[in-house]
């Protein structure tokens, strides 16, 4: 059916005339299609479902962050505006203490140096971590390459197990490509330039970091602040480091961390149960209409 001509493949429409296809009565024909028109109405129906759905899913951690936040936050107006909302009047505060509100620079260091391995062994074998392996959904690393650290101790990004991976570049930072380093090889990784790399200290959890620069009301703020010209905008550290975030004690970071980690989850298992319908719904509108053509 298809011809090549200088490395181009087209469609030879001579040899189409020639097919053969089935051809009921007009009343058959109406029939078919009436109760494939129904059909089809159908599983478009459930993708329509299907995907709002999936905004559904992708509202639930902002959702639960903002539900935190302004019920045990005293309204910094920086952090609340940055979740998208007002402080609603009925809200109540938790306990006497407020939570203290810190710029990440003070309880972060942001791009540590790498002179921090520079007695290591230069045929010691590292993670290393390009831009790609950053899934901005699942926002997780979902692959690494291993690598001899005498091979990127120039020209790339250095992080260790627990620093928290922010994409600072144009549209991957957009995208939520954010990541907390975890099992790498010998508890080293390197990766691309356009990471920004966020240490936290003994007052914060790298989760309550991650959750917090994860969310797309940061990255919209955090969009506003980029500088350069247009397909190469980054966001600068300086933002980073003079953003101030809610800092609650340890103790209640891990607990609301905890229970963001469940969340998580069950976005996790929702969004891959929603990835295998979308191919159930294409070998099912197949299947119909081979049934359909085939009687």
């Amino acid at each position: 059916m298809q011809k090549q001509t200088t490395g181009i493949r087209n469609l030879n429409f001579s040899e189409y005339k020639e097919l053969e296809i089935p051809l009921p009565p007009i009343a058959e024909q109406k029939k078919i299609v009436a109760r494939l028109e129904g059909l089809l109405g159908k599983i478009k129906e459930a993708k329509r479902l299907r995907a709002e759905a999936q905004d559904a899913a992708q509202n639930l951690l902002p959702a639960e962050l903002h539900r935190i936040f302004t019920q045990q936050h005293p309204y910094k107006l920086q952090f609340v505006r940055m979740l998208g909302r007002e402080k609603p009047a009925s809200v109540k505060n938790y306990g006497e203490a407020q939570w203290e509100e810190k710029e990440l620079g003070e309880i972060c260091e942001l791009n540590p140096k790498k002179s921090e391995v520079k007695d290591k062994a230069d045929d010691l074998f590292v993670s290393f971590v390009p831009m790609s392996a950053v899934d901005e959904y699942l926002q997780m690393i979902t692959s690494s390459q291993e690598r001899k650290l005498g091979e990127v101790r120039k020209g790339y990004t250095y992080f260790r197990n627990g620093d928290v991976l922010f994409a600072k570049i144009t549209p991957c930072m957009e995208n939520g490509k954010v990541a907390i380093a975890r099992d790498l090889k010998n508890g080293i990784g390197f990766g691309t330039t356009e990471f920004h790399v966020i240490r936290a200290s003994k007052e914060v959890l790298p989760e309550w970091i991650y959750y917090i620069v994860g969310q797309p009301s940061f990255r919209e703020i955090a969009k506003t602040r980029m500088t350069g010209s247009a397909g190469q905008k980054r966001v600068p550290v300086q933002f980073l480091e003079k953003f101030k975030i809610p800092l609650p004690p340890v103790a209640e970071q891990k607990k609301i961390v905890a229970r963001l980690d469940l969340l998580s989850e069950k976005i996790k298992n929702l969004r891959e149960y929603q990835k295998s319908t979308a191919s159930d719904f294409i070998s099912l509108e197949q299947s119909i209409l081979s049934k359909s053509f085939s009687g």
